[in-house]
């Protein structure tokens, strides 16, 4: 009789407590895939992709930590001649879908650089490789070559399927080992509003998996192609461990180098040059992911060269001008919140902190690094609680015990 007692006591304590709700983390770091999907960006990735247990486990994970009712929002309606114009078919401003011409925005996008005269320079759709008489000629290197010689850094947003090609791995390594940042910018470049949960998921996976196989860092850093996102996206994105990167839109820093209309190229490089004003900071968009978008950013950077004494702005990758570590260490948090609504303090793990928050942040080659006294797998607003619920639940348990004995 006592031990039914007991057992029935403990299940009236643990239940509350939430023990069966633990939640398992997608294995970290990444494993490798059976086979990486095609780069196709005209079709959805395949079908059987969405089968490999990279994304099944991830599937899981968000399903159990991500709401209902963001998982439940419809997906958007493909444009196949302007994909950068889906049909949004969820409330805009409720869900808040950045591709509209309000750009609603969410409280941890990332969407400029917090301190006045800070630029935020990134390159998306990399790696590209051009050789002309064997040199690299407009090219992901030529860009790299061209910041070099301004000792400068960048942020780029590397593409999944370019970077599985042949000359991906080397490009994907030579970039990180000149101090620049590399981050995501998914597998085949979809608009992301308009895939399903699963295909989103397959989306970040596998460019996280190629990303880590060639490097050993897993990004923190992502931007959605088109800057096509809405919460639900923007909540399978924070539980797989990731943060929302725009650019600014307030002044406007899209230099419409990929915009198809291909103007000149001295036309696109005199708009990126209206941008040598002091002012607020900014994270600006430009393209490598060709010779044209590169020659662009080639001249671009020439011009910066040509204005630096007098330029009065300071050139830097994202995660150094906002503080947040580019690379995750370990498995996501499940304690998180994936939401990142209501002005509650945007998600973070072990890479992930903002700045002006604990642990506080020193630049390196590669970014930054936190100096203080988060532990792996913690999140710095929810740091604690699983120490407080354990001595909790023995406390409780303890109780129940003496009761019974």
């Amino acid at each position: 009789m006592h031990a039914k007692l007991t057992l029935l006591s403990l299940s009236l304590v643990l239940a509350p407590v939430g023990l069966a709700q633990v939640v398992k983390p997608p294995t970290f770091p990444p494993p490798v895939p059976a086979q990486w999907p095609a780069w196709d960006e005209l079709h959805e990735m395949a079908p059987q992709y969405l089968l490999d247990p990279l994304i099944t486990e991830s599937v899981a994970y968000i399903n159990a930590v991500v709401p209902k009712e963001l998982l439940a929002l419809q997906p958007s309606r493909n444009n196949s001649v302007i994909p950068a114009q889906p049909t949004y078919l969820n409330d805009k401003e409720k869900y808040k879908w950045w591709t509209d011409p309000k750009h609603y925005t969410a409280v941890d996008d990332i969407v400029k650089c917090p301190n006045e005269n800070e630029w935020g320079i990134t390159y998306d759709d990399g790696p590209s490789v051009n050789i002309v008489n064997g040199v690299h000629t407009f090219d992901t290197a030529h860009i790299r070559a061209t910041l070099k010689n301004l000792n400068a850094k960048a942020t780029f947003f590397v593409k999944g399927g370019p970077a599985s090609g042949p000359n991906g791995r080397a490009e994907v390594e030579a970039t990180l080992a000149e101090g620049h940042e590399i981050a995501m910018h998914t597998w085949s470049h979809a608009a992301m509003t308009t895939l399903t949960n699963e295909q989103i998921v397959a989306q970040f996976k596998y460019t996280e998996s190629l990303i880590y196989s060639y490097t050993g860092k897993v990004p923190v850093l992502w931007r959605p192609p088109y800057g096509d996102v809405d919460d639900r996206v923007r909540a399978i994105a924070r539980a797989l461990g990731y943060r929302t990167v725009i650019w600014s839109a307030n002044p406007p820093r899209d230099s419409g180098d990929a915009s198809g209309l291909n103007a000149p190229v001295a036309t696109v490089v005199d708009t990126i040059k209206s941008w040598f004003v002091k002012g607020p900071g900014v994270i600006s968009l430009q393209h490598d992911v060709n010779p044209y978008t590169s020659e662009i950013a080639v001249k671009a950077l020439e011009e910066i060269g040509k204005a630096a004494p007098g330029l009065g702005l300071k050139i830097m990758p994202v995660g150094t001008c906002t503080g947040v570590v580019p690379y995750r260490e370990g498995p996501v948090d499940p304690k998180a919140d994936v939401t990142g609504g209501s002005g509650t303090a945007p998600p973070t793990t072990t890479a992930g902190t903002t700045k002006g928050t604990t642990p506080t942040a020193t630049a390196t080659s590669a970014g930054v690094k936190p100096t203080a006294s988060v532990k792996p797998g913690e999140n710095h607003a929810t740091a604690g609680t699983g120490s407080v619920m354990w001595t909790g639940l023995m406390s409780a348990v303890a109780g129940v015990l003496a009761m019974v004995f």
